[in-house]
């Protein structure tokens, strides 16, 4: 069978349970680095609609944790970047 963009939106119901049901265990690695470490700031490469998602989220995720998050695209962040500011 040939997917196509009507496939994944069937799909997307149960996908989304599944991001919900699994979200403790798929950010536990992420709470682990993170937990005693004071950030300020958090750099997010992103493109398409991962960067769409990024901009949805960003300004409730600085005010709830108090950070700044700046989104940088990967092709440009590895080819014209220096450092993270």
């Amino acid at each position: 069978m040939t997917e196509t963009m009507f496939t994944y939106i069937n799909e997307e119901y149960e996908t989304n349970k599944s991001v919900l049901k699994n979200r403790k265990k798929n950010l536990n690695e992420f709470i682990k680095l993170t937990k005693n470490k004071k950030y300020d700031e958090w750099v997010v490469l992103a493109t398409g609609s991962s960067a769409n998602a990024v901009e949805c989220a960003k300004y409730y995720v600085e005010k709830i944790l108090k950070i700044n998050i700046e989104m940088k695209m990967p092709f440009v962040f590895s080819n014209y970047s220096t450092s993270i500011n």
